[in-house]
């Protein structure tokens, strides 16, 4: 679902990070939604600041309703004022593909085979 209003608060904390968006319906009628973002460390890797959401800015969100009808929704992904598009970290599933999965991969590899020759050659000179 599509949403566009005004931030009105931003809640940047663990375990997942929450804006909340007053929403004019229709009629005129307006509401303040609650968007449940990532957590913030996945929110940073993806490029999010703590003020990349500011009090009284427009924004437009795609998200997901609540299946309990309240005003709550996972937030898929954002776009700013000045036209950015940012994903929102959530289980919405709206997130980019990684682009340094393979990279970040080898070095990991990379790590644990210096540890484990590490480990293997403190052993040795134990003997």
């Amino acid at each position: 679902m599509q949403f566009m209003g005004t931030v009105t608060k931003v809640e940047w904390t663990n375990p997942h990070a929450r804006f909340y968006l007053d929403v004019k319906d229709a009629r005129g009628a307006v509401t303040n939604w609650n968007f449940e973002l990532g957590s913030p460390i996945l929110l940073r890797k993806l490029g999010w600041k703590q003020d990349s959401l500011k009090i009284g800015e427009q924004v437009s969100v795609e998200g997901y309703l609540a299946k309990d009808g309240a005003k709550m929704a996972n937030a898929g992904k954002v776009t700013l004022a000045d036209g950015r598009n940012i994903f929102a970290g959530s289980s919405a599933g709206d997130n980019p593909p990684r682009q340094f999965s393979v990279e970040h991969a080898l070095r990991n590899l990379r790590q644990r085979r210096k540890t484990a020759m590490l480990i293997s050659s403190e052993r040795r000179s134990s003997w």
